[in-house]
């Protein structure tokens, strides 16, 4: 059974557009709406610095030590608020990027990605932690490796990185 994809699109969107024949207005509008989420990504950034961050957990440390109830409940509703807003604003990123594409190429776009989850869990299979795991065998997966081994995890990519790869499609798509 493929894996879901993932809410980006895949492993590497960026690099999977190179793929699909944008046309020039194509990169044009990627260009415009890749800008726009580096903005929103410095703003997210700057809204939720280390520090605040750090207080917000140790608040949260703090309300649980203490079995405060109501704390908890107000502290993870916000983190829960958070969580939502980011989320919807990846998604609307998503639906804006795909909607520049022509139906032709979604559909090239989606098999591309298709392809790269079923891949990765042909690879998954193979290390052993796969949902056949060893051999083909149904087995239950270790406790401690939930995900199976880190090598074989798809990569996560941190704001930093993400805008860096949108920079670079930035500066060859331009």
């Amino acid at each position: 059974m493929p894996m879901p994809p993932t809410p980006c699109m895949g492993p590497a969107p960026l690099d999977m557009l190179d793929l699909v024949d944008l046309t020039s207005s194509q990169k044009t509008a990627v260009v415009t709406l890749l800008k726009k989420q580096i903005e929103r990504m410095d703003k997210n950034a700057e809204a939720e610095s280390p520090d605040l961050r750090m207080e917000s957990q140790k608040a949260m440390r703090t309300a649980m030590e203490k079995g405060d109830v109501e704390a908890v409940r107000s502290l993870a509703s916000h983190k829960g608020e958070e969580v939502t807003r980011r989320l919807v604003e990846q998604a609307t990123f998503v639906a804006e990027l795909r909607g520049i594409l022509t139906p032709e190429q979604l559909k090239r776009l989606d098999a591309l990605r298709d392809r790269l989850a079923l891949r990765f869990e042909r690879r998954m299979q193979d290390a052993g932690d796969g949902p056949e795991g060893i051999g083909g065998m149904r087995a239950e997966r270790p406790a401690h490796r939930p995900g199976g081994p880190e090598h074989m995890r798809p990569p996560r990519m941190f704001p930093e990185e993400m805008k860096r790869d949108m920079q670079r499609w930035i500066d060859e798509n331009s």
